[in-house]
């Protein structure tokens, strides 16, 4: 359960350097680790309380209507109508930066601070007053024995492939191939709020139009990658190469890069310039007219990009000049200067030279690597009616892995023991079928989670495990919403059913079941094969039956999937393979 404080205020928020200064001069010892604006921070936001990594979750909401909501019946001065919000969940190493940098920030922008667990406003001085008592009663943490997600740790789980690879280079939490000329390709092991778990994203960024500290790639899903597992390292390793640098490694050219899509507005920004400076005008200005001309893009992209093409068409060397300037200011920031090979631009070369030159970074295979245990990952069934077991899975390139396969026997006493695991079946018509059920896992470090269960405890637990249900077919995905909360009968219900198209992630088809048992469609495939029946209608009485389902022993799933089935036929999609 997470714990908000909000601090009321109007006007800009100031910059995270100044909240840092605030609390320094206020005698908290914390800081923020990020650069830039409180404006434009949404998320986790990184802070130290004096050595420790740690940070609190910020965001801001806009108008009067928000406070109003936040504090009901309290007065609060009626020219206040922005709320900049700290959330954490138990961790008091967190409390204390919310509590602190929220007491900070309404002094600064002499606003008034909401103890949401008092139900009471506080003016800044209070707020200061209470900041202090908190950090009182935050006990200093004693050194991690444990897994963690520090820096220091990041090295030692690369350790096996830092001393296999010396073209890999960990600078804090980024790892990047070397030597770095233009473009940084790597990954970037960014910590949460869960000081146990790892959001692994892959990360390309170009140093002449530095695009921020993720990069212009995306994060994985950062489920797996939780440092407690007894899996976690190889996971992380084979991870890194088959996710991440098989595909980054290959992108060696500015045009590589451009030729990338990113839904992102400084991503049109960055393709302009990379097509310019790798000499590649005619394509850079074709791109400009097709954003200028598409509905596709909103205005501000369109504008962004060309301002960008405004100031592109300077003569070539002071444009060169420029984002020399600006690859040499991203490498002294990210301490890349070791790994830096300054280049020119192939537009500065001759055509000539462009052509014997065709790779501006080199190319990075995953070979050598270290093995990855036989133990990690397993196909799913093939044969109909086979049926197999799983800690977890995962999907790559389109396809599902299991991750820590299990006996039969192993998943049996996961489940008697209410832990997490998922069973895989292979039904005759090939579609397969999955239910996960998480409950605990005892390895997690938590006291609430690592409690053992009885025997006799287990039915009772195993109700208010979480079950999730997915059916994949050869072109489609069925996902499954089931609501977990304890049926006095032991049953479950189904709430929801998504179908996707499995190649472009997209919607077909949605149902949902409100509390008033109506059932709600939205169907997004083309008209001929899309049903004609009303969005929103009551459901009938075969349909109830179907949605109220036994809670499946270990093993079984036969029931549950015919149940989806049939639902999905009655309420309009059709047959599903």
């Amino acid at each position: 359960m997470s714990i908000e404080m909000h601090v009321f205020f109007r006007g800009k928020l100031p910059s995270k350097a100044a909240l840092t200064r605030a609390m320094k001069e206020l005698g908290f010892p914390l800081s923020i680790t990020s650069k830039g604006s409180l404006e434009q921070q949404k998320g986790f936001m990184p802070m130290r309380l004096n050595r420790e990594e740690t940070g609190v979750e910020f965001d801001v909401f806009e108008g009067r209507e928000t406070i109003d909501e936040a504090v009901q019946d309290l007065a609060v001065d009626p020219r206040f109508d922005r709320s900049a919000n700290f959330r954490w969940g138990g961790d008091e190493t967190e409390m204390a930066c919310g509590v602190c940098a929220g007491a900070a920030l309404a002094k600064l922008v002499d606003g008034v601070f909401f103890d949401t667990e008092e139900g009471r406003l506080l003016m800044p001085d209070e707020a200061i007053g209470m900041a202090k008592e908190t950090l009182k009663s935050v006990v200093k943490p004693e050194p991690i024995k444990e897994p963690g997600t520090r820096p220091a740790d990041i090295k030692r789980y690369l350790k096996p492939l830092l001393e296999l690879r010396g073209d890999l280079v960990l600078v804090g939490r980024l790892l990047v191939v070397r030597p770095v000329r233009h473009l940084l390709r790597g990954a970037l092991l960014r910590r949460t709020s869960d000081k146990y778990g790892f959001r692994l994203w892959r990360y390309l960024n170009p140093l002449y139009c530095f695009g921020g500290d993720v990069g212009y790639d995306d994060h994985l899903n950062d489920a797996p990658f939780k440092v407690w597992q007894p899996h976690f390292e190889p996971l992380l390793l084979n991870t890194l190469a088959h996710d991440i640098f098989d595909n980054l490694g290959r992108i060696t050219t500015l045009a590589d890069f451009a030729a990338l899509s990113f839904d992102k507005t400084n991503f049109l920004t960055a393709k302009v310039t990379s097509l310019v400076l790798a000499g590649e005008r005619d394509q850079a200005a074709a791109y400009v007219r097709e954003i200028e001309s598409s509905d596709e893009f909103n205005g501000h992209a369109q504008s962004v990009v060309a301002d960008q093409w405004a100031r592109l068409q300077q003569d070539i060397e002071s444009v060169c000049e420029e984002f020399h300037a600006e690859e040499k200011r991203a490498v002294e920031a990210l301490k890349l200067t070791d790994v830096w090979e300054p280049s020119p631009f192939p537009v500065e070369l001759l055509a000539a030279q462009r052509a014997s030159r065709a790779a501006e970074e080199p190319v990075f295979r995953v070979i050598p690597w270290p093995d990855t245990p036989l133990w990690l990952l397993d196909e799913p069934p093939e044969a109909p009616g086979e049926v197999r077991f799983a800690k977890d899975w995962l999907f790559r390139d389109g396809s599902l892995r299991l991750l820590i396969p299990l006996t039969p026997d192993q998943a049996a006493e996961r489940h008697r023991d209410n832990e997490d695991y998922a069973l895989f079946a292979r039904a005759r018509d090939g579609v397969l079928i999955v239910i996960r059920r998480l409950g605990r896992d005892k390895n997690e470090p938590s006291p609430a989670r690592a409690e053992s269960a009885s025997p006799e405890l287990a039915q009772q637990l195993w109700c208010r495990a979480s079950l999730y249900v997915d059916l994949f077919c050869t072109l489609v995905r069925v996902i499954v919403g089931l609501d977990n909360s304890e049926q006095e009968d032991g049953s479950i219900q189904l709430q929801f059913f998504s179908v996707i198209e499995r190649r472009t992630d997209r919607s077909l088809w949605h149902c949902s079941i409100d509390d008033e048992g109506e059932m709600r469609v939205h169907d997004s495939r083309p008209s001929d094969i899309a049903d004609a029946r009303p969005p929103r209608s009551s459901l009938a009485s075969a349909q109830q039956q179907l949605l109220t389902c036994p809670t499946p022993a270990f093993g079984e799933y036969a029931d549950l999937a015919a149940r989806v089935r049939s639902f999905l036929q009655s309420a309009g999609y059709g047959e599903i393979g």
